[in-house]
């Protein structure tokens, strides 16, 4: 049992790393590991906690939309998303409590790995360790980062993230320098605008909801000199650049490529998601929808000539396939939230905006990493103790 923990750890701390290719960007082995311990537990009659059984309403949906519909690959892929949204989080619980110190010896060990191989390819060999992932795309091109093992710096810098968050949530020794770490790979390392971003979002709602009116002039004043420093440097990092245009020229950022089709997406999923009225629209619908709609948005770049296969949003995707029934998720995602937070309303307003703003941008409904940070919430609440004469501050 040791060692089949050891593997599934590792397996959902590098979703991309794969002996074997698979087509996709993400491996199977992950959400499989975690589907067998799951069974496991089944048969050993495991009671559940009821945010679990929530999680597992969705996936009952989907197995019925993957059966009446046309069984092909990206189909499948779209399914076993589904299944890891409510088999990972509970996998992780499960071996958080069953095994926290090698848990947590997994996570800073992933952590140490990440950084050491973004080192090796930023100032050695830029293709270093690619042979593990399926595909690579944009690593040190355009000011951006490097992938680390991940596909692209995007992906990069949001497992960093989504490994801070995690770590953020436990008990450990060290927390604050692997918080550096991940910060310095997110920032220095990976440069993706999109992570750097969501860490500016946190850091609004951080701001906005715990600091006195004094502090947040100061704190506002700091980033404005800061951020003009930078900007008259030499410094040209696609995150700086994109900053510069939003302050200076914003309209100009819907011109960016990258930027405006992931809005596009995020747009449209949660479009078709009110044009269905909740029902439904399956995994194969979205391209043809893409296809009707972007036409008449001039506002998008016109991509008529190409449909995405799979919507750039992890609750913009399970919105728009599974209609009101996967909007269980955000809802049990907000429980979950609450629960760990109940006695810290502060925290739990700062996390609960981020990290669903978070989770409408460009995240894979597969990123076990996701699973991974609700897993570690449950595990925070039911070891929670409530203070003596606590309040909501």
């Amino acid at each position: 049992m040791l060692i089949f923990s050891f593997l599934l750890l590792l397996c959902i701390c590098f979703p991309y790393v794969t002996p074997i290719s698979f087509g996709t960007d993400v491996q199977p082995w992950g959400v499989m590991f975690a589907t067998i311990l799951t069974a496991v537990l089944l048969l050993k009659g495991y009671k559940f906690k009821i945010t679990f059984t929530l999680l597992f309403i969705p996936i009952i949906a989907s197995i019925l939309l993957f059966l009446f519909s046309d069984t092909d690959f990206d189909e499948f892929r779209s399914f076993t998303g589904y299944v890891s949204i409510g088999v990972i989080p509970l996998a992780f619980h499960y071996l958080l409590k069953t095994n926290y110190e090698n848990t947590i010896a997994i996570l800073k060990f992933a952590i140490i790995i990440y950084l050491v191989v973004a080192l090796v390819q930023t100032f050695i060999y830029i293709d270093f360790m690619s042979f593990v992932l399926n595909r690579l795309s944009g690593a040190g091109s355009g000011g951006r980062g490097v992938n680390s093992l991940s596909t692209e710096p995007t992906f990069y810098g949001l497992i960093c993230l989504f490994l801070l968050l995690i770590i953020s949530e436990l008990e450990m020794t060290n927390k604050k320098f692997y918080i550096f770490l991940l910060l310095f790979q997110i920032i220095f390392l990976s440069q993706s605008s999109l992570t750097i971003l969501l860490l500016l979002i946190f850091g609004f709602f951080y701001v906005l909801f715990k600091l006195s009116p004094m502090t947040i002039f100061l704190a506002s004043i700091t980033y404005i000199l800061l951020f003009y420093v930078v900007t008259i440097s030499d410094i040209q990092t696609r995150s700086i650049v994109i900053a510069t245009k939003f302050i200076t020229n914003p309209e100009v950022l819907l011109i960016d490529a990258s930027i405006n089709s992931r809005a596009a997406h995020i747009y449209f999923s949660i479009k078709g998601f009110f044009d269905n009225y909740g029902v439904p629209a399956g995994f194969s619908a979205f391209p043809a929808y893409w296809t009707s709609e972007i036409v008449g948005h001039d506002i998008f770049i016109q991509y008529t000539s190409y449909a995405p296969n799979r919507i750039m949003s992890y609750y913009g995707a399970i919105l728009f396939e599974l209609g009101l029934i996967g909007a269980l998720i955000p809802i049990t995602y907000s429980i979950i939230l609450f629960q760990a937070y109940r006695y810290n309303i502060r925290q739990f307003l700062i996390l609960i905006f981020s990290i669903n703003i978070i989770l409408f941008t460009a995240v894979p409904v597969t990123f076990t990493l996701v699973g991974m940070y609700f897993g570690a919430l449950i595990y925070k609440a039911e070891n929670r103790i409530k203070p003596d004469n606590y309040d909501i501050n």
